[in-house]
């Protein structure tokens, strides 16, 4: 493979400065119903005159902005709806790394397992071309829907048909609760599904009714937790965190900001760090559906009893298997920033045979290689060291050479062995 290009900022991007160091820098993915195409944003950007027609869009950014500080600096990846698919996912990511250096992707549009299988499988492709991502993505809210028409019994004379969308994950046993005024308003157990015709159906007594305004069903929330769990229980990737939004908007914004803000190897969940700014929660969301929330590896926003009026992030972890070392966001954008400064230093050298091909030049190009670890090592005013300690080695290969390194994230956990492979190109 070719490594082009290398460089740890972009001076200037569609009017928005970049940041120094690409582990700040970020990527959005959203669909837009009358734009296309990649736009640079920073903190100061006006994003309601750039994104008019898209609310959800405009609400998004201006929240990461409000979350963050000088060093938000973002490529908003626009498509046409319907177009930010599992499909479509490899093409997108590739399109965007040949044209921006970014580290943190989010994708602003709800997830499903295959559309995670797909991200997963686009950021390891990517990988293998030496580029390094991070990503978030979001579950989808929990259902609430309107009903409307008359109540429609079905020829079970108790069991009543509701609505809720071609496709949904309700499963019998769960409950939903009906809203309005009238006489099914309550908690319900699910009695039947029809996924493919969009309805689910519960047991009644035969009322006539006519649904009007106000009248909903509403998935609850042990039954969503339950759901987000089921849905990526098969999902593996060190390199991907999920979002549980559950009824609420903007969550992916704040938690943009924040990513944007803090140090790499700082947790998500630090809450010295300080509360997350312009987002709410919902307080029928407890203990009970954290915990299946937790077992599910998903982030989510909360609040402390200690400190009732303030939000924060549950933790930091990515959707790791047991035999993964990195566990969480942090690590893994320690581990992305090490890999990158590893190329930075040691490729253009190794491409222009700077190296005895013997132990002697292996040595000094692990020396060379090194000095990126070595910065993320020793702590300097203004900035905390970002690794507690590496090992690396080198080995000549046919063509070029391989670079084996081990990091020790600042929690004194040992997070990776590693090995990049630089081949040269001259």
């Amino acid at each position: 493979m070719t490594v082009t290009g290398i460089t740890l900022q972009e001076i200037t991007s569609g009017g928005a400065s970049a940041p120094q160091g690409q582990e700040f820098k970020q990527a959005y993915f959203a669909e837009h119903p009358s734009m296309t195409g990649m736009y640079v944003i920073d903190l100061t950007s006006d994003l309601s005159a750039t994104f008019a027609g898209s609310a959800s869009l405009i609400s998004e950014l201006q929240t990461a902005q409000a979350n963050g500080n000088s060093n938000f600096w973002a490529v908003v990846y626009l498509v046409a709806p319907g177009q930010l698919i599992a499909a479509n996912l490899a093409a997108q990511i590739a399109d965007l790394a040949a044209n921006h250096q970014v580290s943190t992707l989010f994708f602003l549009s709800p997830a499903d397992l295959a559309f995670a299988d797909a991200l997963g499988s686009a950021i390891a492709a990517q990988e293998a071309q030496k580029q390094y991502f991070e990503a978030v993505i979001q579950y989808r809210k929990a259902y609430h829907v309107a009903q409307t028409g008359t109540a429609d019994f079905t020829t079970v004379p108790t069991e009543l048909t509701l609505t809720i969308g071609v496709g949904h994950d309700l499963k019998v046993g769960q409950t939903v609760e009906i809203q309005g005024s009238n006489p099914f308003a309550g908690l319900h157990p699910i009695a039947s599904v029809d996924a493919n015709a969009g309805t689910i159906g519960i047991t009644l007594s035969s009322v006539a009714h006519t649904w009007g305004a106000g009248d909903k069903v509403e998935e609850t929330p042990t039954s969503y937790a339950a759901n987000f769990k089921a849905e990526f229980l098969t999902f593996a990737s060190s390199s991907v965190a999920i979002l549980a939004p559950t009824t609420q908007d903007k969550w992916m914004g704040a938690i943009g900001g924040r990513l944007a803000r803090i140090p790499v190897q700082s947790s998500l969940g630090k809450v010295l760090d300080g509360s997350m700014v312009g987002v709410s929660t919902d307080s029928r969301y407890g203990h009970s559906q954290y915990v299946v929330l937790d077992e599910g590896r998903g982030l989510f926003l909360k609040r402390f009893v200690e400190d009732p009026s303030a939000v924060y992030v549950n933790d930091d972890l990515v959707m790791h298997s047991v035999t993964d070392t990195v566990t969480t966001l942090a690590q893994r954008r320690v581990v992305n920033k090490a890999k990158r400064g590893i190329l930075f230093y040691a490729f253009p050298l190794i491409n222009s045979n700077q190296f005895n091909k013997d132990a002697s030049g292996a040595m000094a190009a692990a020396q060379i290689a090194a000095r990126g670890l070595e910065e993320m090592k020793k702590p300097v005013p203004g900035k905390s060291r970002e690794l507690f300690d590496y090992s690396l080695s080198t080995a000549w290969i046919t063509g070029g050479i391989s670079i084996l390194f081990t990091l020790t994230d600042v929690n004194r956990i040992k997070v990776v062995d590693s090995t990049i492979e630089l081949i040269n190109q001259i």
